[in-house]
């Protein structure tokens, strides 16, 4: 009989749904996705199929509530969190303070539903606050093995007050999982060493039809389309800032890193901004009133773009900075590497998976605008950089190293050592 496996988490099927795929002849996974926690999900096939909608009611989570308005979505949630004392969502304090404890109580209640299923793992991703002292109680009553998965930020960024809040469900946790070394070193120092042989290294991956949409969108004719599509110029150096709109990506430092460039170079470079997610007004207005100071060409993407647009843009740059204040293993600079870009990203990062292979990588030791500076010059001086590079070499590093089907049997086993 396949072993039985619950996934929690907030879009944590973006990521174990490809795992799933390559495994379902011999495990059975069900998810139920914290963005979403009056449904739950089976993944069949390779995709995910809703089974079960029984909505628990904030009425009944806590009859005290009963007038709340139900069913808000994790955004608005999400929103409320972030805006939590600058009271920018239009709630008042008291109503933020119910709609984030209903909340909490709602997908606990919908959690502890399902424990009955009779499953022989609960997975966790993204080891968020959600999973403290509260659930700790319903974990130490079940039988399940439970195994933890940090996926980066929440690791990484983890306060010292978080951390204590989990420590019980690190405690009952049969296996932890991150993506690299440099991550256990910083779990060992935040938890302690009493749980390092609890640690497994894996990655998800990066979905190979990802990897495989790039292959089939390497085409000219169909490139020269994008670039006319979003006004690039074929002719000069794309360069892209960042993966999203958060201002942990220091867009700000990238671009008066580019003012100091000679005039020779930064007026044959050409900026993308992919500003899909994560970004607000008055950031977004901050980096375009500071591009009116320099003279270079860019692009924003403010709306979310089809996904072979998506790939096309990473075939298209030249080179990606990627210096985020923290990050486990990012898709997008993946896909990037894949695609033939050069990386300007910061030594402070834990990639150690690159290290030792001969990629395009410039590692900084500071986001600072002079660092960035610096990297560009060095690859932009002559160009000869960008025209020698082996794209080759770069794709099957990626394919045997990222991609997820290389990660598959490192999950199995995961999964079996405790069935």
């Amino acid at each position: 009989m396949k072993p039985r496996i619950l996934i929690l988490g907030a879009n944590a099927g973006v990521f174990v749904t490809p795992v799933a795929s390559h495994l379902q002849d011999v495990i059975s996974f069900d998810l139920m996705d914290q963005k979403e926690s009056t449904t739950f999900l089976k993944i069949q096939e390779g995709r995910l199929k809703n089974v079960y909608d029984q909505v628990v009611c904030f009425e009944k989570a806590d009859p005290s509530f009963k007038n709340f308005k139900k069913n808000y979505s994790v955004k608005l949630f999400f929103n409320l969190l972030n805006n939590f004392f600058s009271f920018k969502s239009g709630l008042n304090f008291v109503n933020a303070v119910k709609l984030t404890y209903v909340y909490v109580v709602n997908y606990k209640a919908k959690f502890e539903s399902v424990l009955n299923e009779n499953y022989d793992i609960i997975n966790i991703h993204y080891i968020s606050p959600l999973y403290s002292p509260s659930f700790h109680k319903v974990f130490k009553e079940t039988n399940q093995k439970v195994v933890l998965s940090f996926w980066g930020s929440d690791l990484l960024r983890s306060t010292s007050s978080q951390v204590d809040s989990l420590k019980g469900i690190v405690d009952r946790a049969n296996l932890i999982t991150m993506h690299s070394e440099e991550m256990k070193d910083v779990f060992v120092q935040k938890f302690g060493m009493q749980y390092e042989n609890k640690v497994r290294l894996v990655l998800f991956g990066v979905p190979d039809r990802r990897f495989e949409m790039i292959d089939s969108l390497d085409d000219v004719s169909f490139l020269d389309s994008i670039r006319k599509k979003y006004n690039i110029d074929k002719n000069k150096t794309i360069i892209t800032i960042g993966h999203s709109g958060d201002p942990n990506d220091f867009h700000l430092n990238s671009i008066e890193a580019i003012q100091m460039l000679p005039n020779s170079i930064r007026s044959n470079c050409h900026l993308l901004f992919p500003m899909t997610y994560g970004v607000r007004p008055h950031y977004l207005k901050e980096i375009k009133n500071k591009l009116l100071e320099v003279d270079v060409t860019f692009t924003f993407f403010e709306e979310f773009l089809p996904l072979e647009d998506l790939a096309a843009i990473k075939l298209i740059e030249d080179i990606l900075i990627h210096i985020p204040k923290s990050d486990a293993l990012s898709a997008w600079m993946c896909e990037s590497l894949y695609a033939g870009s050069f990386l300007v990203t910061g030594a402070w990062l834990p990639y150690s998976i690159f290290y030792n292979e001969e990629l395009p990588i410039t590692y900084i030791e500071k986001s600072q605008k002079d660092y960035i500076h610096h990297a560009l010059l060095e690859i932009l001086r002559d160009g000869s950089e960008i025209e020698s590079n082996d794209r080759v070499k770069q794709r099957d590093f990626l394919l045997d190293k990222i991609a997820t089907s290389s990660q598959v049997a490192k999950w199995k086993s995961i999964y079996t050592e405790l069935c």
